[in-house]
């Protein structure tokens, strides 16, 4: 199997940011928010030793990786593992559309 580095987009940045901003401002405490960071940094370990470990989606680029209720979205191309979002999958399906 080809090793592909790992990138992560700017929205990528951005929404995990967010999520673990959102969970320090409700919990009111930072803990929740290493305990998620911990595992979104798993994950990212496993799709890169395992490219293919997401589930597919209709867009055949485009695989999901999910953690409970968060899922993260990655591209593989040939150089490049690209994760291009994180979301909770309890949010608005329709916002995720937009983004996607």
């Amino acid at each position: 199997m080809v090793k592909r580095k790992v990138a992560w987009s700017p929205l990528a940045k951005q929404t995990l940011k967010g999520t673990l901003n959102y969970y320090n401002k409700i919990i009111g405490n930072n803990k929740y928010s290493l305990t998620l960071n911990k595992h979104f940094k798993k994950m990212t370990l496993n799709i890169k030793n395992n490219n293919f470990i997401g589930k597919a989606t209709e867009d055949q680029n485009l695989r999901v990786l999910i953690y409970r209720h968060f899922e993260m979205f990655y591209r593989v191309f040939e150089k490049e593992i690209r994760i291009s979002l994180i979301w909770d999958s309890r949010r608005n399906p329709e916002d995720l559309k937009k983004l996607l």
